[in-house]
C-alpha cells in the first residue's frame, strides 16, 4: 500500500507563482496610474503660498487704507510675487458693512481663498 504524502507538487507551485504575479503586476501598474493622475503636493503647496502672500498684501492695505480705501496693488507692484507657471488674481466684491475678498491662484496647483471682510 501507497502512503499518501500531503504537500505541494511542484505543478501546484507553478500555478500559485504564476496567479500571485499576475495579481501584483496588476496591483502594481494600478497604483502607478492613480499616483501619476493625483497632484504633486509641492505644486499645491505652491499655489496656497502665492494665494495668501497675495491676501496679505490686500488685508496690509485694508489695515493701512482702512475699509473704504483698500484694494490689490498687485497687478503693477513690485512687491507681489510671481511665479513662472502660476497665474494670481483676485477680486473685491461687496461694500459696506462687509466685503469678500478672494485670491485664486492656477497653473501647476491650484488654490482658492476667500475672506470676508467687515467695517
Amino acid at each position: 500500500m501507497r502512503k499518501l504524502s500531503s504537500g505541494f507538487t511542484l505543478i501546484e507551485l507553478i500555478v500559485f507563482i504564476v496567479i500571485v504575479g499576475i495579481a501584483a503586476t496588476t496591483a502594481l501598474l494600478s497604483f502607478q496610474t492613480v499616483l501619476s493622475k493625483s497632484p504633486n503636493a509641492n505644486h499645491q503647496t505652491t499655489a496656497l503660498e502665492l494665494a495668501e502672500g497675495r491676501m496679505d498684501i490686500i488685508m496690509g492695505q485694508y489695515y493701512q487704507n482702512g475699509f473704504a480705501g483698500f484694494a490689490d496693488i498687485c497687478p503693477g507692484a513690485a512687491v507681489c510675487m510671481t511665479l513662472t507657471g502660476y497665474t494670481v488674481t483676485s477680486s473685491i466684491t461687496g461694500s459696506a458693512p462687509t466685503k469678500t475678498i478672494t485670491v485664486t491662484v492656477t497653473g501647476l496647483g491650484s488654490a482658492i481663498l476667500t475672506m470676508q471682510v467687515w467695517s
